[in-house]
């Protein structure tokens, strides 16, 4: 069976890959290195987060060369500035794909797999453990903690507070006490320089920013 495997050192985006990959078999590992197993099944396409390293994609670029059928390396840059150059010089022969939502990434995989294109259900989206109903919402909620470097924790906390603008009915959602739930909205607002409320906004700003795009 055809499949890609996704070779990202962010879990919430290969978290997202899979929801907008519903029908194709989807591997996510943290690194290049730990894709071996992955790699010797002989993936047609491999995903690969921008931030992987040189030498990292040197070696699939080799592994790429060695197959005997078309295998298809695409770098995806899902950073809040989609379709600006790469962080450094990457690989001849692999391809760049500016992901501003999930729809051009399911569009792309699937025309290389030639398989058929499926539309996600409503609200499989799931951000670590809270579910988002709208697909761009969800994209913006991975390039936002992206682009601040927000655990998965805190992108959960995010998202709930997306929904749910209490902060003790928000902790209540995600079952944590309002102590526990504060530490976590400290620690995001820190990295954000802002306060939670305002990230939650430039998340729907973004979201919406990409479907007026589209």
């Amino acid at each position: 069976m055809t499949h890609a495997v996704a070779i990202t050192p962010y879990a919430p985006l290969g978290a997202a890959l899979q929801n907008a990959l519903p029908h194709v078999s989807l591997e996510i590992r943290r690194d290049a290195p730990r894709a071996t197993g992955a790699l010797q099944r002989s993936p047609r396409v491999v995903l690969i987060d921008a931030d992987v390293r040189q030498r990292d994609l040197g070696a699939l670029r080799e592994w790429q060369q060695a197959q005997k059928e078309e295998a298809h390396l695409l770098v995806i840059h899902h950073r809040s500035s989609p379709g600006g150059l790469p962080p450094r010089k990457l690989v001849e022969g692999i391809e760049h794909l500016p992901v501003t939502d999930l729809a051009t990434l399911r569009l792309r995989v699937s025309h290389l797999l030639g398989a058929p294109v499926e539309v996600a259900s409503p609200r499989s989206f799931r951000i670590v453990r809270r579910e988002v109903q709208d697909e761009q919402v969800a994209w913006a909620l991975v390039r936002a903690g992206a682009e601040h470097g927000l655990t998965s924790t805190e992108l959960d906390v995010l998202a709930t507070a997306i929904e749910i603008a209490c902060r003790r009915t928000a902790a209540e959602a995600l079952g944590v006490s309002p102590h526990t739930h504060r530490k976590h909205v400290e620690s995001l607002q820190r990295k954000c320089e802002r306060s939670i409320e305002q990230v939650a906004l430039d998340v729907w700003r973004d979201a919406f920013r990409s479907r007026d795009a589209a």
